[in-house]
Parts: C-alpha cells; sequence; structure tokens
C-alpha cells in the first residue's frame, strides 16, 4: 500500500511537524481508504490541494515550516493582498502540481489570516473539532517504511461533524474532489 506520489512528497516536506498538524478537506477519505481495504474508487478522491489545520499557537521544531517546504521544493504563492497575506505553498512533481494551504481557529467575529509556525493561516470556524479530535495513523503502513512517525487526520465523526458545520457550496474547482467518471454527477 502507497500514498499519492503528491500527498507523500507534501508529508515528507512537513515531517518535522507531523505531530502538531491534521491534514483535513479532500485527502481524507484517501487517506482513510488506505487504511481500511482500498477500493480503486475510493483511493481516486482527493483534490488538487492538500488543506492542512494547525493550532493558533504552534511550537517551533528546528525550521520553520516555511523554509522546510522551501527547502522541500515548494514555493509560497501569495493569494490575496492583505497584511498577512493568504498563501499556498506549491510543488510541482510528476504527477501534477499540488499546494498545500494552512488553516487554524478563528477566535472571535471575523476570519482572516493568522501567521502561525512561519506560514499564514487562514481563520476558519470548526477547525477546532478536527484538531482536537484527531487519528493519528502510522506513515509506516502508508509508505511501505518509506517515512516514520504518524500522520494525523481527523477522526471519521469529526470529519463528518466538520464537514457538516464548514458546508459552504464549492465553486472553486481546486477543491472539488477529482471523482472517478463512475463517481461523477
Amino acid at each position: 500500500m502507497a500514498l499519492d506520489s503528491l500527498l507523500l512528497a507534501a508529508l515528507g516536506a512537513l515531517e518535522p511537524y507531523l505531530g502538531d498538524i491534521v491534514v483535513v478537506g479532500g485527502w481524507v477519505p484517501h487517506i482513510y481508504a488506505q487504511v481500511e481495504m482500498p477500493q480503486n474508487d475510493a483511493i481516486a478522491l482527493r483534490t488538487r490541494d492538500i488543506d492542512i489545520a494547525v493550532p493558533r499557537i504552534m511550537p517551533e521544531r528546528g525550521r520553520p515550516i516555511s523554509e522546510v517546504l522551501g527547502a522541500a521544493g515548494f514555493e509560497c504563492e501569495f493569494r490575496s493582498r492583505a497584511t498577512p497575506p493568504v498563501t499556498a505553498y506549491v510543488g510541482k512533481r510528476g504527477g501534477g502540481d499540488i499546494e498545500i494551504e494552512f488553516l487554524t481557529t478563528a477566535q472571535g467575529a471575523e476570519e482572516g489570516v493568522r501567521s502561525v509556525g512561519g506560514v499564514t493561516a487562514t481563520e476558519l470556524r470548526y477547525i477546532d473539532i478536527p484538531l482536537a479530535n484527531r487519528w493519528g495513523i502510522p506513515l509506516e503502513m502508508l509508505t511501505d517504511g518509506g517515512l516514520r512517525g504518524q500522520v494525523f487526520v481527523p477522526t471519521p465523526s469529526a470529519f463528518i461533524v466538520h464537514k457538516l458545520l464548514a458546508h459552504k457550496r464549492r465553486l472553486d474547482r481546486s477543491k472539488r474532489p477529482n471523482l472517478p467518471a463512475s463517481m461523477r454527477c
């Protein structure tokens, strides 16, 4: 069993911070499918961006996340003119491009952008749910021994509750799952 090469590249780059972060969003069903009896349709579920939930305050693990990602070949792209700006880290690999975006819990009445661990994280409601209810999956199992440690994803119930609470109509094509033809509407 092996993870998608794009996700594997992102997790490898983030390895020093894997204990602090939670993969959320469209890649979660892909990771769940790797743990259970993988079916081709389930493994194909993914988007071209990886959403990473981070706590509002994160300890530094050697180099800041931005430097760790830069050293792994991910380029920072600004997505807004705000201060601090919304950013994404884009990696170009043989299988295509992958974007890593960081999310954190919004506090107060406004959602915004916050500097966390050397990157900017978009503040959103309900991100505290997957951060508090996470499930650690051994990377040795998912990568055939290529990476050590754990990758954290929301527990299945936290994933569903978070999706229900945060549901918005998705118009951005990069946020839509890459469904096989048999699973498209």
